[in-house]
């Protein structure tokens, strides 16, 4: 009876919270699945920065110039610190995980308060299938975006001290996850002088920034072990000095262009269009300079990478699937197509790894072995252990020539990471793990496989 009593009660609040619960279903699932990262620094200036406070097994030695140069903020480390310290998750598996589901529900609840709580609103923008895969990630990018969301919701309601000094902590907050977002911060300060508001709100809110930048001084202290400006280091270095451009130049039309191919023609024009019929019925809104400030200096900067932009391209699914336009493209026949690749898209980005290596790491974190021979590639190089976040004990590879399989010590494991490797040692040896199921290896087509990364774990008597 009790359990009955319970139902009864569960289901109306079921039916008054549905779409609550099938807005926020695609974090959750993006977060639970598209595990590891889209980018290295999304896990090597966070995660290990992480790994060098909680464990005394620590390899500095992975860390880039960046890390030696004092460009990274501390701050989005110190909050993964303080939940480590009040969790109870002792596998780093599962505290990535918790660490992505935080990230995937802050940014629904940014979203959605942005949307006004607007559950169809809601419904649009979580299941466009770069949102929740963009948003549910332990990157700067997500969380500065966020952050700078929840912001504006504070921004954008009615001027008093209350909103400023909140609107001011958040802003503050997202500069210190990701110093670029500083571009939109400032524009959006001087729009908020320019309307006129309150003088005093104004300043309240710039002060609360600043102190905000302050305090992020002290986090670095406690990051770095020494004094250092980091928003100082990251200009000098990347703009004066343009180390960025070292990881490649793009041309100015790459953003225009690169979310096209990644996200196909059909979605990106729609997103156009719904974000010029905002802007042209929102003249006076903030948004405009915003987005338009940070897509011209971001193109401006030789090096460019799509995650670069993720405000921009979440803030467009935003003003294109606010409530007033959701009933214009709910007539338009595009959306039909749209909608189709739309889930076929986000069936990949959503329900696999971010980062297939990731099974490796898992497999080995129940082996004691510290020691594996990885042959090496046509340039000398090997497979070397990297991130040590997600190994208890430390190991590490002996690279060594794949004809030379024999002089290999009996017993030992060797790890291959490739289709060809696979296919030399799959008479030779036993084979102990795959990161593909056998029978997918049927259906090579076009030499897929030859493309991907087959990781298998080897021993050869």
């Amino acid at each position: 009876m009790p359990q009955f009593h319970i139902m009864i009660k569960i289901r109306p609040m079921f039916q008054k919270y549905k779409f609550h619960l099938l807005s926020i279903l695609p974090f959750i699932i993006t977060a639970i699945f598209s595990e590891g990262f889209l980018h290295p620094d999304e896990h090597f200036v966070t995660l290990e920065f992480l790994q060098t406070k909680i464990s005394t097994f620590s390899r500095p030695e992975i860390f880039n110039w960046d890390f030696h140069e004092r460009i990274r903020p501390w701050f989005q480390t110190l909050l993964y610190f303080c939940l480590y310290k009040i969790t109870p998750f002792s596998s780093p598996f599962t505290l990535a995980l918790f660490y992505r589901l935080l990230a995937g529900i802050l940014g629904w609840l940014s979203l959605y308060l942005l949307s006004k709580k607007n559950v169809t609103s809601m419904l649009w923008i979580s299941w466009t299938w770069f949102v929740p895969f963009l948003l549910a990630r332990t990157s700067s990018e997500s969380l500065s975006t966020s952050f700078f969301f929840i912001g504006t919701y504070f921004f954008s309601k009615e001027c008093s001290r209350k909103n400023s000094l909140l609107s001011g902590l958040f802003w503050g907050i997202s500069f210190l996850t990701r110093f670029q977002m500083g571009i939109v911060i400032a524009v959006a300060n001087l729009w908020y002088l320019k309307q006129r508001k309150p003088f005093k709100n104004f300043c309240l809110h710039s002060i609360i920034i600043l102190l905000i930048i302050g305090v992020g001084v002290i986090i670095d202290y406690w990051g770095y072990g020494e004094w250092t400006f980091s928003p100082y280091n990251y200009l000098y270095t990347n703009l004066v000095e343009s180390r960025a451009s070292d990881f490649g130049i793009n041309p100015f039309w790459y953003y225009l262009s690169k979310p096209i191919v990644k996200g196909g023609i059909f979605l990106p024009l729609v997103l156009i269009i719904g974000t010029f019929e905002y802007f042209k019925n929102n003249k006076k809104s903030f948004w405009l300079p915003v987005l338009f400030t940070f897509f011209i200096i971001h193109s401006i900067i030789p090096h460019k990478e799509v995650r670069f932009l993720s405000l921009i391209y979440i803030s467009m699914v935003l003003l294109t699937f606010s409530q007033e336009l959701i009933s214009f493209f709910k007539k338009k026949i595009i959306m039909i197509p749209i909608i189709v690749l739309n889930f076929l898209i986000m069936t990949k980005s959503s329900l696999t790894p971010a980062e297939g290596l990731l099974s490796l790491y898992k497999e080995i974190g129940h082996s004691k072995v510290q020691l594996f021979y990885t042959p090496k590639n046509q340039h000398g190089q090997f497979f070397k252990f990297q991130m040590p976040f997600y190994e208890k004990i430390r190991r590490n590879t002996q690279g060594f020539s794949l004809n030379q399989y024999r002089d290999v010590p009996k017993g030992a494991s060797i790890l291959t990471t490739n289709f060809k490797q696979y296919q030399f040692l799959l008479k030779k040896c036993s084979l102990n793990w795959l990161s593909y199921p056998k029978w997918i290896f049927q259906f090579n087509y076009s030499n897929w496989l030859n493309r991907s990364a087959v990781t298998a774990l080897w021993k050869c008597n």
